[in-house]
Order: C-alpha cells, then structure tokens, then sequence
C-alpha cells in the first residue's frame, strides 16, 4: 500500500517541484530576492552544502571548523567524492586555497579537490587548479541565478517534449467543451511529467548503482 501511495505521489512531487522553481526563477528574475547575504566563512559553508545538495551531490559532510586540514566539506556526486574548500571573499582568492583542497582531498581519502567561491581565483590560482585538476566554481553566492539553474537538463527535455506535443494535439480538439480542454490540459501536464519522471527514475537507479560500485571509497 505504501508503494502504491509513493507511486501515485511521485508525479505530483515533480510538479510542485517544477512550479515552486517556475514561481522562484520569476521572482528572481523580477527582483523580488530574500536577503540572503552570508556574514562570515561559517555561514558560507552552510550555504555551499545546501547548493551541492540541489546540484545533485549526496552525503555531504561538514569537516568542522578546526583541524579540518584545508577541507570544509566531502561531498559524494556519481560515486566520486570531492573534498571542498569554500572560499567567502570579497577579494581574489589564492593559490592557496587550491593547495589546502588538493592536500585535504589525500588525508580524507577523496577522488578530486573542489574550490568553491563567491568570487573567483586569481590567474596564478586557475593555473594551479588546472594542473592539479580541481574542480573550481565561482562567482555560488546566495540570491544568484544562473541559466543554467533555471535551464537543467530535465526541464529542457520536458519543455521541448510538452511544446511539440501540445502543438500536435491542439488540432484534435474539435470540440470547445470543458471536457475537450480539460482533457487537452490534462494531456500537456503529462506530457511535462512523463520525461521528468522518467529521468528522475534513471538518475535514482544510476546512483544506486554508483554507490553499490564505490562504497568501499567512502572515507
């Protein structure tokens, strides 16, 4: 009974989950934004691990705020595991940085080194991150939105399958009763649903696999 329930619940969940980003992309991109200035390094820290989470990474760990080594977080994405160094600087950030992530990622047993920052590294710092392969993110600040954060991979296929879909079906209503239209909205909605839903069920069974391959890495 509980599965039937999880089932029926599932599409709903990616429904409110696409609305609820629709109503906060439009908000940000009209300017109504929450004040959501970070004060200190602590702070950022928070924020960075609730960012990863919505990026897709899972078992994130706070390292604590002494002693950690050079890394503030582990993070686990598609069975890699990344030690994460969070940078909150009004200024460039060093090179530094990048040599405390790639020394914490060895002590915390980790895959990659992360840099992440609300503002960027400097040119001598990029260069080192290049050499060493870290992986750096800029300018992740609180109250900022990206296309790419609004524009995700599953929303692009949903989009593009609901228009082509829509356009196809708008010429089988003949009729302009409620019934015609209902079924026609009824039909756009899923059409929106099936591809997120469908992806959503690939992703959870890929990283089910992913943990089962490299749960013995986990440090």
């Amino acid at each position: 009974m509980k599965r039937c329930v999880r089932g029926l619940l599932f599409p709903v969940r990616w429904l409110v989950r696409g609305l609820w980003a629709l109503v906060k992309g439009c908000g940000h991109l009209m300017g109504m934004r929450r004040n959501t200035k970070v004060l200190d390094g602590a702070g950022y820290e928070v924020f960075v691990a609730k960012w990863l989470r919505e990026q897709g990474f899972r078992q994130i760990l706070h390292t604590g705020a002494t002693g950690d080594f050079g890394v503030d977080l582990v993070a686990r994405k598609h069975g890699i595991y990344y030690a994460v160094q969070c940078k909150y600087y009004s200024s460039s950030v060093s090179g530094a940085a990048v040599q405390e992530a790639v020394a914490g990622m060895a002590y915390y047993h980790c895959d990659r080194a992360m840099v992440v920052t609300n503002s960027q590294l400097t040119r001598g710092a990029r260069a080192l991150a290049e050499a060493n392969h870290v992986l750096v993110l800029e300018h992740v600040e609180p109250g900022k939105v990206t296309a790419a954060g609004i524009a995700t991979p599953e929303r692009i296929i949903s989009v593009a399958v609901c228009t082509v879909l829509s356009v196809l079906l708008l010429p089988k209503i003949r009729t302009a009763s409620a019934t015609g239209w209902g079924v026609y909205v009824l039909g756009i909605i899923l059409c929106y649903l099936i591809p997120r839903c469908i992806l959503g069920l690939v992703e959870w069974f890929w990283n089910r696999a992913l943990d089962r391959i490299g749960r013995q890495k986990a440090p």
